[in-house]
């Protein structure tokens, strides 16, 4: 169900809806972000984007993926909500399971990496972290600053 609150104390009311599938505005905007820097010594068609995540980040980079023409794939736990793994294959990205440790989603990720190069070597393989990282942060910190402003 979604929430409307509106916030009366900034320069103009902002009225925010919460709880559905537009959750993912903020992250889809770091990992677009994040593909389109990779995409400017790339072609889509010869760019692999490689993530580990238990459903926010990895729903919002199989989207961006899916819109830029680029292929992703996703590291996600075995403990990740059914809804989010089918949200994920819905846009498109392949998904592989682990068990529920940033060790066990780390390694996974790493060898998707190599299993990725060694089926095409001339394919760029790209990790995009699911957090602390310069280029995805700026674009949802952005996309925050456009709301309360």
């Amino acid at each position: 169900m979604a929430v409307r609150k509106t916030l009366y104390h900034l320069k103009r009311p902002v009225s925010l809806v919460y709880g559905t599938h537009h959750d993912l505005a903020f992250k889809i905007r770091g990992a677009t972000n994040a593909i389109r820097s990779t995409l400017q010594e790339n072609s889509p068609s010869k760019l692999t984007v490689v993530t580990h995540s238990s459903g926010n980040h990895a729903q919002a980079l199989s989207l961006a993926a899916r819109q830029l023409g680029v292929r992703a794939h996703v590291v996600m736990p075995i403990t990740s909500s059914p809804v989010k793994k089918a949200a994920v294959r819905g846009y498109g990205a392949i998904v592989t399971e682990c068990i529920p440790t940033l060790q066990a989603r780390e390694d996974a990720a790493r060898e998707v990496i190599n299993q990725e190069m060694a089926q095409d070597p001339q394919r760029k393989v790209a990790f995009v972290p699911p957090y602390d990282d310069g280029v995805l942060c700026p674009a949802s910190i952005r996309a925050v600053v456009e709301i309360l402003l």
